[in-house]
């Protein structure tokens, strides 16, 4: 209960990749580069997928998504704050590792927090509740953006995800994993 509590103020802190698109032509990356930073991304996130897994089997799955929730945290601060292009290109590089800790691992989580047999519905379970946070984190992220500029909207985020990390913190005395950290 405790990850999925974390998890979905984690989400609640999250918005559309639409408003990181828009925070980079804001700041002056030009409208045909848009699908290239984007793209920059989704390959740090693809290329570091695999190591952030390896790296959860050595030192634990809870440890590693933390550093992903921390990596998102500073990545939305700094979002708020730089307004340089060169310094929005590396933003979304660094947001990439943010997915490769995150993603992978945090379903490991629900799988080695549950028995076997309950595994289909934990994950159901997951998804719908990160799915279903989606809406009204873009929703209040806009509305945030809207009234308020972009630095509310992006430390919104940031803050929430440090809320969530210290909620996913309390896990550390009761998460028992299902298997054995080499």
């Amino acid at each position: 209960i405790i990850f999925l509590v974390s998890s979905t103020i984690f989400t609640l802190g999250r918005s559309s990749e639409a408003f990181l698109l828009l925070r980079a032509k804001d700041a002056g990356v030009a409208l045909a580069l848009l699908p290239i930073i984007y793209f920059v991304y989704n390959i740090t996130f693809a290329l570091f997928s695999t190591p952030a897994g390896i790296l959860s089997d050595k030192i634990g799955r809870r440890n590693t998504f933390m550093v992903g929730m921390l990596i998102f945290s500073m990545t939305y601060f700094l979002f708020a704050r730089l307004h340089s292009v060169s310094a929005i290109w590396i933003l979304f590089a660094v947001y990439g590792f943010y997915s490769a800790f995150t993603e992978g691992i945090g379903r490991a989580i629900v799988a080695d927090l549950v028995e076997e047999k309950l595994r289909a519905t934990a994950f159901g379970i997951y998804n719908a509740f990160n799915g279903i946070a989606l809406l009204p984190a873009s929703l209040i992220f806009g509305f945030l953006w809207d009234k308020f500029g972009v630095a509310t909207a992006f430390n919104w985020g940031a803050g929430l995800a440090l809320a969530a990390f210290f909620v996913f913190l309390f896990l550390r005395f009761r998460y028992r994993p299902h298997y054995k950290v080499v």
